[in-house]
């Protein structure tokens, strides 16, 4: 193949984010004044997992992040991981193999504050009040499918609960909500470092 792995994966990452940047996310809930105020991308990010050596699965997670403020003072912040696995490496002669096994795209929204000094932006932002996922990653045969826990459904549950039992949008929300965080961003490029989410919990 003439592209390498990161060549491709860049393209894809690239073609995500400007999809999200088209598909702007507003607000999970109603709101008077919808007015997009700013719209940041944060670096790239890599993740390895590796089974080894109870199996020989590894794989690799391309991540980036876009974040979004509102008039309002709520935010949607949409982070997309692209994984893949199989060998991962790298050849001198551009060759590569890997199994592609889905994208996953997580919109968190919530309320921010921010300041501003010496051309960096600081957004605080809150725990997220409701979050929406699409997701067709997969190692097997299942996958999440589409999440929303503004919406949430009977099949979502199902869904999002999986062999334990159907979940409430409440407990989904608990289990993949992060506490508070800041996000310091460059006004000079609208760039910030790619944010590690921990949960709250």
């Amino acid at each position: 193949m003439k592209k390498t792995l990161i060549d491709k994966i860049a393209a894809i990452a690239m073609a995500i984010t400007l999809l999200a940047g088209l598909t702007a996310c507003g607000s999970n809930e109603a709101s008077a004044d919808k007015t997009l105020n700013g719209y940041y991308t944060s670096t790239q990010n890599v993740s390895f997992f590796s089974a080894y050596p109870a199996y020989t699965f590894k794989q690799a997670t391309f991540s980036v992040q876009t974040l979004e403020t509102y008039a309002d003072g709520t935010y949607c912040l949409t982070c997309v991981d692209s994984n893949f696995s199989g060998t991962l490496t790298f050849a001198d002669d551009g060759t590569h193999e890997e199994v592609p096994r889905g994208v996953s795209s997580t919109k968190y929204f919530g309320t921010f504050t921010s300041t501003e000094e010496s051309g960096l932006l600081t957004v605080t932002l809150s725990a997220p009040t409701s979050v929406a996922v699409a997701s067709n990653y997969s190692v097997g045969n299942d996958v999440l499918g589409y999440l929303n826990t503004a919406a949430w459904t009977d099949e979502m549950g199902a869904l999002a609960g999986g062999e334990n039992g159907a979940m409430s949008a409440e407990d989904y929300l608990a289990s993949v909500a992060f506490g508070q965080v800041s996000v310091i961003i460059d006004t000079a490029t609208d760039t910030f470092d790619y944010t590690v989410l921990n949960p709250a919990a």
